[in-house]
């Protein structure tokens, strides 16, 4: 086992290491005298245990543990055990909130000591470890199970947008068939149609992005838009005999949290909520804009919060059990109904943003959960998919775009789309086949327009890599129906833009014409 010292003082560097030396007779001891080459160590070697001296000729100890801290697992990336001459409560609870596992004064140290400090940092550290482990495998697995539990309403959903899309796609072919098409009547199911389409189209989009899994990555969130963006399904979760009312603040401020445990938190909420009323009632969503010094809440620091609520007229919750809500297995439903780890995963979420959340219940009147995000004073981050388009207008030369889709549909689709707006097309259906026409030097190409995913050993990340190579100057445009994180290749992409499919043809001109530098507005 590798064991690292950092002490300047070459007497308790002895005596430290004297003592290690018996207590682990086969460790390998590593010594450092400052805290620049302690960090140096550390982000270079794994160790079984740090020890760390707080006094040092440039870094603190404490200095040192806020470098190497991770506020993601809330430990340093090994164990730590803080070592000092002097008896100070303060520095402890300092270290221990930085991760550290123990604490121990330079007059204490005795091999039998030393042994009994190094193993209980180790295992803390290791049961922290897991424990982190296994709640991230649980955050995953609750929206697995919480898309389970929206799948019925999913599927209805998407069955009476079918009825609408297939029924009336029906009577306009019927009508084309026996000549007796109505301009008026016709445009009126077509726009049925693509009102039906659009829903789902947005529904797949939200579906995909609240299943994604990924690390925590905070960013200014305005609750109001998740909300929003998530009603459909709130309104899933909590079932069809729950009315869900929404109070929010039209000039509600921003808050630094990850988007995709926001809407994990919201829609177990929901889902609480909906346990508590098995008969019905009504759940209520509500945000606002509060400032510490005008509430009495527990646990806020002074400064200016943004307050999300939610209250349920269900069984509520004895008050006996309101003490222990937050407590991990802690849970009032049937065996094999809940595993006492939703609200403990949303305590430690809240408390990770630098907010806190508090429950109000009373048997049979409801249940409140109080939540308070700190105020965000950076600005919104924008949307990138999002893009002011202009319409296009048709252009007599567009240029050649090379089409490389593998669902022949879409790309007949395509080819349609871009002659009609004046470009010529050369079309391929996988990366192995554009390719052979890349390699032809006769044939002129102003833009690969490439679907990503595709069947064969090249997909189109990979072509677009290799078209670079053989003409450096050409365009390049991908389009995918995955969400970014789940794309081959993503690093490459970076520079590059993305159409999501699906697109609307004016969209896909939009992309194309600013892709060639040619702007809409240009004729």
């Amino acid at each position: 086992m590798n064991i690292l010292i950092v002490e300047d003082n070459p007497a308790d560097t002895a005596l430290l290491k004297k003592s290690l030396s018996t207590a682990y007779p086969n460790a390998v001891i590593t010594c450092v005298e400052t805290g620049r080459d302690a960090l140096d160590k550390i982000n270079n070697n794994e160790y079984a245990c740090i020890f760390l001296d707080c006094d040092l000729p440039d870094l603190s100890g404490i200095d040192i543990l806020r470098h190497i801290y991770m506020p993601q697992t809330d430990l340093p990336p090994y164990p730590c055990v803080m070592v000092t001459g002097l008896n100070n409560q303060e520095l402890f609870m300092d270290a221990m909130f930085l991760g550290a596992q123990d604490y121990i004064q330079k007059t204490q140290v005795t091999p039998e000591v030393m042994f009994l400090v190094c193993e209980k940092a180790r295992y803390l550290f290791n049961l922290k470890s897991e424990k982190n482990e296994i709640t991230k495998k649980y955050n995953h697995t609750q929206k697995i199970k919480a898309i389970g539990q929206l799948t019925g309403g999913i599927a209805h959903d998407f069955n009476n947008l079918l009825t609408v899309i297939l029924g009336n796609t029906q009577l306009v072919l019927d009508d084309a068939q026996n000549d007796r098409l109505d301009r008026d009547y016709t445009l009126k199911k077509m726009e049925s149609i693509n009102r039906a389409a659009q829903k789902g189209s947005d529904l797949v989009k939200n579906l995909m992005s609240f299943a994604r899994q990924r690390e925590l990555k905070p960013e200014p969130i305005n609750l109001n838009d998740v909300i929003n963006d998530i009603e459909y399904f709130m309104t899933c979760t909590v079932g069809k005999t729950i009315t869900i009312d929404f109070d929010l603040s039209p000039d509600l401020w921003n808050a630094h949290v990850d988007l995709s445990e926001l809407e994990h938190l919201i829609i177990n909420l929901c889902a609480n909520a909906r346990d508590a009323m098995p008969n019905g009632g009504n759940f209520t969503v509500s945000t606002r804009n509060v400032n510490s010094k005008e509430t009495s809440i527990i646990g806020l620091n002074d400064g200016e919060y943004v307050h999300f609520s939610v209250t349920d007229t269900g069984i509520g919750i004895e008050e006996e059990h309101l003490d222990k809500i937050f407590d991990p297995f802690f849970t009032t439903k049937d065996v094999g109904k809940g595993t006492g780890l939703g609200m403990s995963t949303a305590y430690t979420f809240v408390e990770s943003c630098g907010g806190t959340i508090n429950v109000k219940s009373k048997p049979n009147e409801g249940t409140t959960f109080d939540i308070y995000f700190p105020k965000c004073t950076s600005d919104s981050k924008t949307n990138e998919n999002k893009t002011q388009t202009v319409p296009p207008k048709k252009i007599t030369d567009g240029g050649v775009v090379l089409v490389t889709e593998d669902e022949k549909e879409i790309r007949d689709l395509a080819v349609l789309i871009l002659r009609n707006f004046g470009f010529e097309t050369i079309e391929a259906k996988n990366g192995k086949e554009a390719l052979h026409i890349i390699k032809d030097e006769s044939i002129h190409i102003d833009l690969l327009f490439t679907d990503i995913v595709m069947p064969g050993d090249i997909n189109g990340v990979q072509l677009a890599a290799r078209a670079r190579v053989l003409r450096p100057d050409l365009n390049i445009l991908f389009t995918t129906g995955y969400i970014r994180d789940h794309i081959p290749d993503i690093n490459f992409l970076e520079d590059y833009e993305v159409l999501n499919k699906p697109y609307l043809p004016d969209e896909m001109i939009v992309f194309i014409q600013r892709t060639l530098g040619k702007e809409a507005n240009d004729s």
